[in-house]
């Protein structure tokens, strides 16, 4: 479905002559795409950080905000040649780099500083150039679908914070926190529309979405936070867990 007629003859599946239409094709890019994000849990926490301590690493010796670089560009690379859309090869590396310590904690921070200043608002600017709410926003669907995605998103995040001990207010404040779909949700209908799975006006309802729902969780807990004095969970989860410990003798 989603490989473009001008399709890149360098990667694996042009090598291999796999048709994405075909079921060994959709095989394939299942397979791929779901051990490709498991490459993070197969590594597992502080991976990147046994990588970097390693002592022929001559890269980190000399610089270790290069060697985060490099692994990022051979992780999208990797994606790339997989088949797989390149931005999630950029996901991996940050969920690999999220538990770095150190000089290799700060070079982390400083790629991090920079995407922000830099990067993410000419991806955001991208994004606003493309979107056409005059001729591709529908008012009316996009309040169905924005009620929709809502009730979703919240009633099932908040049966599983119950679910799991917590009580109603924090549940509801959790519930609302993850139906904020944010950035990530912005990236995935970019990709969607590039790869031509879906049209202009839903990309611009998914990007509305994300917006809206963003700005909802951001009130809402600000709000909590106030009323909360300063906690967004509940305070019987906190007392469970002090009588959970041992006592002294």
């Amino acid at each position: 479905m989603v490989a473009p007629p001008h399709a890149d003859t360098s990667n694996l599946p042009e090598l291999l002559g796999l048709q994405p239409a075909s079921a060994l094709g959709n095989a394939y890019y299942v397979a791929v795409t779901l051990a490709f994000f498991a490459l993070a849990a197969v590594l597992g926490p502080g991976s990147m950080q046994r990588l970097a301590g390693v002592r022929g690493n001559l890269l980190h010796r000399s610089s270790p905000l290069a060697f985060q670089l490099v692994l990022l560009l051979a992780l999208t690379t990797l994606a790339a040649f997989l088949g797989v859309s390149p931005i999630f090869g950029a996901l991996v590396a940050g969920m690999l780099a999220s538990d770095l310590r150190g000089e290799d904690e700060q070079a982390r921070q400083t790629v991090h500083r920079f995407a922000f200043g830099f990067f993410i608002p000419l991806y955001f600017a991208i994004v606003g150039i493309r979107l056409d709410l005059v001729h591709h926003f529908e008012p009316v669907f996009f309040v169905v679908f924005l009620a929709f995605a809502c009730l979703t998103k919240a009633t099932s995040c908040y049966a599983g914070a119950r679910l799991a001990g917590q009580g109603r207010r924090g549940a509801w404040n959790l519930a609302v926190a993850l139906n904020a779909r944010g950035g990530p949700g912005i990236v995935l209908a970019s990709v969607a529309l590039d790869a031509g799975i879906i049209n202009e006006g839903f990309y611009t309802s998914l990007v509305m979405l994300a917006l809206i729902t963003s700005v909802l969780a951001g009130s809402w807990l600000q709000v909590a936070l106030r009323r909360g004095r300063g906690r967004l969970l509940d305070d019987q989860d906190d007392e469970r867990r002090l009588q959970q410990l041992p006592r002294p003798a």
